[in-house]
């Protein structure tokens, strides 16, 4: 008994100490810039109050603007979105967004690698990163099945890949500690942190694609859906139905160029179409709408899949005409 009482506040104290080591590490090597610094902040300053969320991979982050939606459907929104968001990170976003706010909408962007895509390591820790409780954070950890990838998620000091980099602790350390770090918003070569995760880009698609065929997970072929990202799409759906929920299935739009090469194009609206009608979701396509080439021309994207600001302006109104008719 004795032993015990004495082994007992060691281990506390060594969890603290590495609890405050992970922390400092992070500090110091997390680049200061970084999206999911900024959208955790805002989120965390809106948790308790929202009552929508947007979830996609980046064309969701670049297609769903907050400001926009809220402003003409008197909602409280956030986008979630993430890079290459595979649906068990689209799950895992939900859990802790319904247990903490009272959710009645749920829009989820569909991409061509929504259900085709296998999850990557960089996509999951960037779905992990966006995780701001305990809760949450223990249940992704747990819940995913790579055990080298857990280790990554709770230590991020085994992230760190030169940790003699002293320039880019030093720039972390100064803007970190500096007075406008609070409000700052991040910036890259060709696009900016907006608000509530959205990002956005004046950048101009010039039409010329980059590759001569589109990535394989860029084609849709109902045959060759990922078993993972299904079960997960169905898990999503069941929750939403489960707290009466309102579901919306949202297909991005994408450029003309890219559906030259997108597969079975019909046949994905047509897998959606009955997802939808199974589970009581609402089914708004934006690839196989009428005058598509007209309503999106290259002037609304930033490359040939990713909508830039004059497209989620374009996408959000019209989306938002078809909500207030059905209201």
């Amino acid at each position: 008994m004795r032993n015990i009482k004495k082994i007992v506040p060691r281990i506390f104290l060594l969890i603290a100490f590495v609890v405050l080591l992970e922390a400092l590490v992070r500090f110091l090597y997390e680049p200061y810039d970084r999206y999911s610094i900024y959208a955790n902040r805002e989120y965390e300053q809106a948790m308790g109050s929202l009552d929508t969320i947007y979830l996609g991979t980046s064309q969701a982050y670049y297609g769903f603007d907050p400001a926009l939606f809220d402003a003409e459907l008197g909602t409280n929104s956030f986008n979630m979105g993430t890079g290459s968001q595979s649906m068990f990170v689209a799950w895992q976003l939900l859990q802790e967004a319904v247990e903490n706010n009272p959710i009645e909408n749920v829009f989820l962007g569909i991409s061509f690698s929504s259900l085709m895509k296998e999850e990557t390591d960089d996509s999951v820790l960037a779905g992990y990163d966006r995780m701001v409780t305990l809760k949450g954070k223990l249940r992704f950890i747990l819940s995913d099945q790579n055990g080298n990838r857990r280790i990554n998620e709770l230590f991020y000091s085994t992230r760190v890949e030169n940790y003699l980099n002293i320039k880019r602790v030093q720039k972390n350390i100064k803007k970190k500690l500096s007075a406008d770090y609070a409000v700052m918003k991040p910036t890259a070569s060709d696009n900016e942190y907006s608000c509530r995760g959205y990002r956005t880009t004046d950048k101009v698609f010039d039409g010329e694609r980059k590759n001569e065929e589109n990535t394989y997970y860029h084609k849709w072929n109902e045959e060759e859906l990922n078993e993972e990202n299904v079960s997960y799409f169905k898990k999503i759906l069941e929750l939403c139905q489960e707290k009466g929920i309102s579901v919306s299935l949202v297909i991005l739009p994408v450029t003309g160029v890219f559906l030259e090469d997108a597969g079975d194009v019909e046949g994905m609206h047509t897998y959606f179409a009955e997802m939808a009608e199974t589970y009581d979701a609402a089914l708004y396509d934006y690839i196989n709408i009428e005058n598509r080439e007209e309503l999106f021309p290259d002037t609304c994207f930033r490359d040939s899949y990713h909508m830039n600001t004059t497209g989620a302006q374009v996408f959000g109104n019209l989306l938002i005409s078809e909500l207030k008719k059905e209201q």
